[in-house]
């Protein structure tokens, strides 16, 4: 998949760690105790944005109209593989393929 969606939904504890997996590469982050679902999403889409620029990945996160939504894309047609996982139960995060 070129491009793929990251969807977290819920509202967290607090102190657990939602991580994605971008071509085998872990971002994480740890959520605060009711924090937002679209906060999440920000701060991982930063990660990716931010960690992707070396060795040429060419990899663009950014939110999508949905809160808690996070589009992932090959910047140059590669394929992209994406897992996504939470230790918090009280949040749900799923990948799916974009059109």
């Amino acid at each position: 998949m070129k491009s793929q969606l990251v969807r977290i939904e819920g509202t967290p504890a607090g102190g657990e760690t939602v991580a994605i997996t971008v071509n085998g590469r872990v971002f994480g982050h740890v959520a605060r105790k009711r924090e937002s679902a679209t906060s999440i999403a920000q701060q991982l889409a930063e990660q990716i944005n931010t960690g992707s620029r070396g060795g040429g990945a060419k990899i663009s996160a950014g939110p999508t109209g949905d809160a808690g939504g996070i589009a992932i894309t090959s910047m140059v047609g590669w394929d992209v593989a994406i897992s996504a996982t939470c230790d918090d139960p009280s949040l749900k995060v799923s990948v799916m393929p974009q059109p």
